[in-house]
């Protein structure tokens, strides 16, 4: 007997398959993930109301958020170990403290050379991050939540969009409270 599922039951199916392997790391390298990312994030996208996608946050990373605001603007908001990152000049301890961060990006305030240097931190170029998911330079539009994320992430620990330092667990409960409360305001 064969199981027949409706569309989107098979998105939803794919879904949880694509959240599965991320959460695990079942990928063999980080441009597999980024595929499996997009992939993720187009199928969380894709509803039939349009009003769902705009109150619709997902996850980018492990512990970072996102949120469509359409006319190419994004909410952002992440907890980062900041132990991780200055374990050489922190405290052993640093490891448990996270800083929690949120940000809008609007990327109609970015010219091409600025979102071309920001790229380039995470590709060799714009067109090769283009190359690197298929897509044209004509379709370039389709990436712009990853442009934005890589814009974010450049940006969130320099400028002041800081929320504080939390330990992990804290800080995961503090950023779903947030989300929450931002929502309302949408």
């Amino acid at each position: 007997m064969r199981l027949e599922y409706t569309e989107e039951q098979e998105r939803q199916l794919r879904i949880t398959e694509l959240e599965a392997v991320l959460d695990n790391g079942l990928y063999e390298n980080e441009e597999d993930k980024q595929s499996l990312e997009l992939e993720l994030q187009s199928l969380q996208k894709n509803t039939d109301k349009k009003e769902n996608i705009m109150n619709e946050w997902y996850k980018t990373d492990d512990l970072q958020w996102c949120k469509s605001l359409g006319n190419r603007r994004y909410k952002f908001i992440q907890a980062i170990c900041l132990g991780s990152m200055w374990s050489d000049i922190c405290p052993a301890n640093a490891k448990d403290n996270y800083n929690v961060c949120s940000g809008l990006i609007d990327l109609n305030d970015y010219s091409e050379e600025e979102i071309e240097s920001v790229i380039s931190s995470y590709y060799d170029s714009y067109s090769d991050m283009l190359r690197s998911y298929g897509v044209s330079k004509e379709n370039a539009r389709d990436l712009d939540s990853i442009v934005a994320e890589c814009i974010f992430e450049e940006e969130c620990l320099i400028e002041d969009h800081s929320h504080g330092m939390f330990e992990k667990d804290k800080a995961v409960q503090y950023i779903e409270t947030w989300i929450k409360r931002w929502s309302i305001y949408i």
